[in-house]
């Protein structure tokens, strides 16, 4: 995935090089683990500090990226009314 990132950086696109790298670091996980992210990422399914407590469990598995992604998500949910 590192080498399509790259290929995507070439060609001017680094939102689809933050994908795959994202997306790399989601292998590691288990599938379990990927559907509690996305389902913890949906609105009104998780308070602010349950996402930040998500993101600290990614930090600590090596998914630095999708960490950022999650408190990044934690912000904006709590700014537009979206956490539970």
């Amino acid at each position: 995935m590192e080498a399509q990132a790259v290929v995507a950086e070439r060609h001017g696109n680094p939102q689809l090089a933050a994908n795959f790298r994202r997306a790399a670091e989601l292998a590691l996980l288990s599938d379990e683990d990927v559907m509690r992210v996305y389902e913890a990422l949906r609105p009104r399914r998780s308070t602010a500090a349950e996402l930040s407590d998500l993101a600290e469990w990614l930090d600590g598995r090596g998914c630095q990226r999708n960490a950022a992604l999650v408190r990044e998500a934690r912000d904006v949910h709590a700014r537009r009314g979206l956490t539970r």
